[in-house]
């Protein structure tokens, strides 16, 4: 019985970690998408500064989920900060 429980929890654990990838995937599309979006409403002496306010808009999300998850490892000791 044990084993069927481990499997059961690796598939779980497995069709879980799909999931949140598969949106992740699909938030990424959701952004190229708009970016097509606003780049053809504007003119075209604007698209470059309209895509690099999508790109910016897209990596500072991510920067502020790296270091603050960096920043709370090393507030509860489970990395050494030698």
């Amino acid at each position: 019985m044990g084993s069927v429980q481990s499997a059961l929890d690796i598939l779980v654990h497995s069709s879980n970690t799909l999931f949140i990838r598969f949106g992740a995937v699909m938030v990424l599309a959701l952004h190229a998408g708009f970016a097509f979006l606003e780049v053809g409403t504007i003119r075209q002496k604007n698209q470059v500064n309209a895509l690099s306010k999508i790109l910016s808009d897209l990596r500072l999300p991510q920067e502020e989920e790296y270091y603050g998850a960096n920043l709370s490892i090393h507030q509860i000791g489970a990395v050494s900060q030698d």
